[in-house]
């Protein structure tokens, strides 16, 4: 009877402006009595009396399940479905390797770029002695970003030296490589955006080019995306000009393929950014996190580019994204 009447109390609390502590003198009880029975009533629509119902395998198969399914509900939400506590069904999920991460992003791909992906993967598959002569290339945007940054504060309380200055125009530098199998190009710093013209000089200033055949000799493939400074009649000109050989039919929408990405992540991984202040700095330390990635992690990274593309070929095309561990399997049992 008690119980009820800490239930009626509590649910027209907000309207007769009632705090705990009136609820319990009006109940005749301790304030942490009245709180726990009028929230465990609550939560369980009065339907929850005596012992808290036993976890068996049907209900951990259900959150299974309804977790699966749709991946996006709450706990409360699964909870109700399912008919146990939501720290019953928190335990459940962690117990089964779930956790609240992320969506896994990837590129969405139309079934002529499914179909390009494929092609290209056979051709490749088909002539396995181009592998060792690509120069895999890209371009990769850093950005320093302060609201980001986390200390340890007093939640409420803030001092002089919890501020971070946060400019509409983030401190920013666009970065060229290039990778093969024992190569590793030094990192080219871009000012401002590219375009053709921008794309071609750095390639001729920074030296690259040069370094590329001399490593690679006449067999070099020159791999680039289908970005349009990369593919105009400009820069097709000026590969004609230094004899330089493209790689031909890299797919549209495919970074996934490139095994130069992964070392982006692993450069940004490596970048110690707490301390940088300015674009000479976040230059340095991009600088120095790059000298820090080894010829044998990057020759991991550009072996595994034949078994990127069997995984996809395997998977009509689509983005590896949520198939890697296919890729690793696949790379190190070849």
């Amino acid at each position: 009877m008690q119980r009820a009447y800490i239930k009626m109390l509590y649910q027209s609390k907000e309207a007769r402006r009632l705090s705990w502590k009136d609820i319990a003198n009006l109940a005749e009880c301790s304030v942490d009595q009245a709180r726990y029975w009028a929230k465990r009533h609550d939560i369980c629509d009065g339907k929850h009396t005596g012992r808290p119902k036993t976890i068996d395998g049907t209900s951990k198969d259900a959150v299974k399940i309804e977790t699966l399914q749709d991946p996006s509900m709450t706990l409360i939400e699964l909870s109700k479905k399912v008919d146990i506590s939501r720290e019953s069904v928190r335990k459940i999920r962690k117990e089964q390797g779930f956790r609240w991460i992320s969506y896994v992003s990837r590129v969405p791909l139309t079934e002529k770029h499914r179909e390009g992906r494929c092609y290209f993967a056979q051709y490749i598959i088909d002539h396995p002695e181009i592998v060792p002569n690509i120069a895999f290339t890209d371009e990769s945007m850093v950005a320093l970003d302060f609201s980001k940054r986390k200390i340890w504060r007093i939640p409420g309380e803030i001092l002089p030296n919890h501020f971070a200055e946060v400019d509409n125009y983030p401190i920013k530098r666009m970065v060229w490589a290039a990778i093969g199998r024992n190569y590793k190009s030094r990192l080219v710093l871009i000012d401002g955006t590219i375009d053709s013209r921008t794309y071609c000089k750095l390639l001729e200033d920074s030296g690259v080019i040069g370094d590329l055949q001399r490593f690679f000799g006449e067999n070099l493939q020159f791999m680039q995306d289908n970005a349009r400074a990369h593919t105009s009649a400009f820069s097709k000109d000026f590969f004609a000009k230094h004899k330089i050989n493209l790689l031909e039919g890299w797919p549209a929408k495919s970074p996934d393929l490139n095994p130069i990405e992964h070392l982006w992540a692993l450069l940004k991984v490596r970048m110690d950014l707490t301390k940088v202040t300015s674009l000479e700095e976040l230059d340095q330390e991009m600088l120095r996190a790059w000298n820090t990635i080894t010829i044998e992690e990057i020759n991991n990274h550009v072996d595994s580019f034949p078994s990127r593309l069997v995984v996809c070929q395997e998977h009509n095309g689509n983005s590896l994204n949520g198939l890697w561990k296919e890729v690793h399997k696949h790379h190190h049992q070849n």
